[in-house]
C-alpha cells in the first residue's frame, strides 16, 4: 500500500499472488482512516496474510495505526531503510530489482499503460559498490508524476515469498510444529 494525502499523488493498493499481480485499487485525496477501511476491505475480499505500508514520509503512519488497532498487523516498511540484501543501496533499491527479477521470472502484470511507464522509467548507478535506484524526485521530474503504483507494486518484495501451506482441497494451513516430546515428563531428563 502506498499512501498519499492530498495533490496529485494516488493511494496505490496493489495485490500479488505468487507470479500474478492484479488491477490495483487506486484511491485519491484519501485520509488515512479511508485507506485504512479500504484495505480492511481488501484483506477480507482477497485473503491476504500480510500488508506492507509505504511508511516513508509519515504519511502511511496513520494507516498503520489504523490498521493495527482493528486487529490487523501491517508490516510498515521505510523505503530509505537498510536492505536486507548487502548488495542494495537501500530496502527501496532491493525491492524495485526484485521485482525486475520476479518479471523475469514470468510475473504478470496488469495492462496498466500508467504502469509500465513507471516501471520503465528508473534507472540505476552503483554506489560505494551497491546498487542504487534513482530518487524518486528525479522520476517524478521526467514522467510527470509520482511513480504510486510501481512504489505499491515493489512493496510486495519487501520480504521474500514465503508461501503458504495448503491442504489437499487447496485450503490454506498453518503448519503444526507441536511434537509429543514433553520437557517436563520423567524419562525426557
Amino acid at each position: 500500500i502506498d499512501c498519499a494525502r492530498f495533490g496529485d499523488d494516488r493511494s496505490c493498493i496493489f495485490p500479488r499472488q505468487g507470479l500474478i499481480s492484479f488491477n490495483p485499487v487506486i484511491m485519491r485525496g484519501a485520509r488515512t482512516h479511508e485507506i485504512a477501511a479500504r484495505v480492511m476491505m481488501a484483506k477480507a475480499k482477497w485473503g491476504s496474510e500480510m500488508e506492507f505500508v509505504d511508511g516513508t514520509g509519515g504519511f502511511g503512519a496513520g494507516v498503520v495505526d489504523a490498521l493495527m488497532q482493528a486487529g490487523h498487523s501491517p508490516q510498515e516498511i521505510h523505503f530509505s531503510s537498510k536492505a536486507t540484501d548487502p548488495r542494495y543501496f537501500n530496502k527501496r533499491s532491493e525491492m524495485y530489482f526484485e521485482m525486475a527479477e520476479w518479471v523475469k521470472r514470468g510475473g504478470s502484470l496488469p495492462q496498466l499503460p500508467e504502469l509500465a511507464k513507471e516501471l520503465t522509467t528508473p534507472t540505476y548507478t552503483f554506489q560505494n559498490g551497491k546498487l542504487r535506484l534513482e530518487e524518486k524526485d528525479q522520476i517524478k521530474e521526467r514522467i510527470g508524476c509520482s511513480p504510486d503504483l510501481a512504489d505499491a507494486l515493489c512493496l510486495t518484495f519487501a520480504l521474500p515469498e514465503m508461501p503458504t501451506f495448503r491442504n489437499e482441497v487447496g485450503v490454506p494451513i498453518k503448519p503444526d510444529y507441536r511434537s509429543d516430546f514433553d520437557p517436563f515428563r520423567e524419562d525426557a531428563r
